[in-house]
């Protein structure tokens, strides 16, 4: 095993394995992943084919909150932009 495949295996580990829900989307929007944390917390999905036929993007499930530091779906954070592409650009630094 290469020291890459070795890194790889414990990235998925920890992916796999942490408590806080961790997902990846395609450019922000449809996921394509998602560890145990998150069908333990959206039970009612037994994959994320289940969960894509439902929400176009997992930002329709953000509370809408009208503070700074809050993301949720609108006419700037929508299934065309993405919210993690969002959160990139206007991430302060």
């Amino acid at each position: 095993m290469t020291n890459i495949e070795e890194r790889v295996k414990e990235l998925e580990l920890i992916f796999k394995l942490t408590k806080d829900i961790v997902i990846i989307s395609d450019s922000g929007n449809r996921l394509v992943s998602a560890n145990d944390a998150f069908f333990e917390f959206f039970n009612q999905f037994k994959n994320l084919d289940e969960f894509n036929k439902k929400y176009s993007c997992i930002c329709e499930l953000f509370e809408k909150i009208d503070k700074d530091n809050y993301i949720y779906k609108n006419e700037k954070v929508n299934e065309k932009t993405g919210w993690s592409i969002y959160l990139m650009l206007t991430a302060k630094s």
